[in-house]
């Protein structure tokens, strides 16, 4: 009886123990959060979010956005932070980028679902519209998961900085052929895009240049003829 006891208490204490480290970990990310800016990363985390609390699985699925990442990349086009699981589970795709950010956000996408129900017009509405060539999903828990902490603004403001995102990446980091990296950053390019490329950590090509050197030439050429010009985060008026 006393070991039978003992067991309970100790039962018991781990969940407790369990919800403290949650509930410690999920105010530090309530804290420091700075959203999901509008590109192809941000919709991964959100997707594996979705999956986690839906499914109980880490792999992108289940939504027309995820099946649309999964289509792009079986067709071996890039432009998604994801890769292919492992034995037996080729077929999958999981973020890069981890486990972290979806495994606390989880809470506020039950949220969002919540309020989906309370609200079904708005999310009819949100249907209607298109991402990734296909019609939207999940308006409230895309709008949650991705809020970011009105703390932030006027701590950045304070320093006399702007939160601002990039539109658009080459992965010059993993990436040594330059006509790929060229490829990516270059698709459907318009005017109001912020291009992200990398000085110090891209990778190189077959013949050891830095993959960047290859691209910024035909990258400044191909924005000239579209009668494009690149200013600085300063002077882009943002």
């Amino acid at each position: 009886m006393a070991r039978a006891l003992s067991s309970v208490a100790e039962t018991r204490a781990d969940r407790i123990l369990a919800w403290a480290v949650f509930c410690l970990l999920l105010a530090a990310y309530l804290a420091s959060f700075a959203g999901l800016p509008e590109n192809p990363d941000s919709e991964v985390e959100f997707q594996t979010t979705r999956a986690l609390a839906v499914r109980g699985s880490f792999a992108l699925g289940g939504t027309p956005e995820a099946e649309a990442i999964v289509g792009v990349v079986h067709q071996g086009r890039q432009g998604f932070n994801v890769r292919r699981g492992g034995p037996g589970r080729e077929h999958e795709l999981f973020s890069w980028s981890g486990v972290g950010q979806p495994l606390v956000a989880v809470p506020l996408y039950a949220l969002g679902a919540a309020l989906e129900r309370v609200f079904p017009r708005i999310e009819a509405r949100h249907r209607a519209t298109s991402e990734l060539g296909v019609g939207r999903s999940e308006y409230f828990q895309h709008l949650l998961v991705g809020l970011r902490n009105p703390l932030l603004d006027p701590v950045i403001a304070r320093l006399g900085l702007q939160y601002v995102a990039w539109s658009r990446r080459g992965f010059d980091t993993i990436t040594r052929e330059p006509a790929r990296v060229l490829a990516r950053l270059t698709r459907s390019l318009a005017a109001g895009d912020i291009l992200l490329m990398h000085d110090g950590t891209c990778a190189l090509t077959p013949n050891g240049r830095p993959v960047v050197l290859e691209v910024l030439p035909p990258l400044l050429e191909l924005i000239a003829a579209r009668g494009l010009k690149c200013v600085s985060l300063p002077r882009a008026n943002l």
